[in-house]
C-alpha cells in the first residue's frame, strides 16, 4: 500500500483561511455591488476604469507590453494597492479572450481579499483554504460564474 504525502503545496502566500463557500461569499458581494452580469465582458474596459472609482485605494496600472517582464501573466502588488496587466492581456480580456478576463479577476479577487504579503511562523502543515493563490482563483471562478461565461462559451460582441 503506498501512502502519499497529504501535505498541500502552496502557490502563492499564506494568507487567513478562506473556505470556498467564504470566497464565493465574498465574490457574490462583490457582484452584487459592482452589478456584474454577463453584460460585464463586453464593457469590461469602462469596468476596470470605473474600479478605481469606486475603490479608491486600488490602482489598475496597463504596462506597456515592451516594458513588461513577462515573469507572470499580471501580478497585484499590495504593498501599493496596485493590479499590473501588461498591455496585450488587457487588449485581450476587453475582446472578450475568457482567459485573459479570468486572470485579470485573478488579480482584483487577491485586492478583494485583502491579500497582503506577511512572515509568520505557524507549525502546522499549509492547507489549501490558506493560499492566496487559490483563495483568488476561487474568487475569479465564482465572478466568471457570475458573469455566466465559462472557458468552453465563445463571446459575441456587437461593436
Amino acid at each position: 500500500m503506498i501512502i502519499e504525502n497529504s501535505e498541500y503545496l502552496m502557490r502563492g502566500n499564506r494568507v487567513s483561511p478562506l473556505n470556498f463557500h467564504e470566497v464565493a461569499k465574498l465574490a457574490s458581494f462583490f457582484t452584487k455591488i459592482l452589478n456584474i452580469n454577463k453584460r460585464t465582458p463586453s464593457d469590461l474596459a469602462n469596468f476596470l476604469e470605473r474600479l478605481p472609482v469606486i475603490f479608491p485605494n486600488l490602482n489598475i496600472d496597463i504596462v506597456d507590453d515592451d516594458e513588461w517582464l513577462s515573469i507572470t501573466e499580471a501580478y497585484y502588488d499590495p504593498e501599493n494597492q496596485t493590479i499590473n496587466l501588461p498591455n496585450l492581456l488587457y487588449n485581450k480580456a476587453i475582446h472578450g479572450d475568457f482567459e485573459s478576463i479570468a486572470i485579470i479577476f485573478h488579480e482584483i479577487g487577491h485586492f478583494f481579499l485583502g491579500h497582503k504579503a506577511i512572515l509568520h511562523h505557524n507549525s502546522e502543515p499549509p492547507k489549501e483554504k490558506e493560499d492566496a493563490e487559490w483563495q483568488a482563483d476561487t474568487f475569479s471562478d465564482c465572478v466568471m460564474q457570475a458573469m455566466k461565461i465559462s472557458s468552453v462559451e465563445q463571446f459575441s460582441f456587437d461593436f
